[in-house]
């Protein structure tokens, strides 16, 4: 199967809008976030399924701002950083 593409769809604990864009950094083309509108729907119904869509499309917004990005497949995984030793690496 070697040269076949696949799109990669992720689903496990994903809760935040940075989660979604960690995941879309390395490739993922779709992430599953249902534990927050779960919750939201179970307790507001629609309107709260729709704050917390607002809540996560914020956040998205405001994390693609501090990476500089505009669309949320075009951080890479050069945009992350991650932590060796206690101090935080490119």
């Amino acid at each position: 199967m070697a040269g076949v593409s696949c799109p990669v769809m992720i689903d496990s604990g994903f809760r935040r809008g940075g989660d979604v864009l960690m995941a879309h950094a390395p490739g993922a083309r779709a992430v599953f976030v249902g534990r927050p509108f779960n919750y939201a729907g179970a307790v507001a119904g629609q309107a709260g399924i729709l704050h917390a869509f607002a809540i996560v499309a914020a956040e998205m917004m405001r994390n693609m701002a501090h990476l500089g990005v505009s669309r949320s497949g075009e951080p890479g995984v050069s945009s992350l950083a991650r932590r060796v030793d206690g101090k935080m690496r490119a």
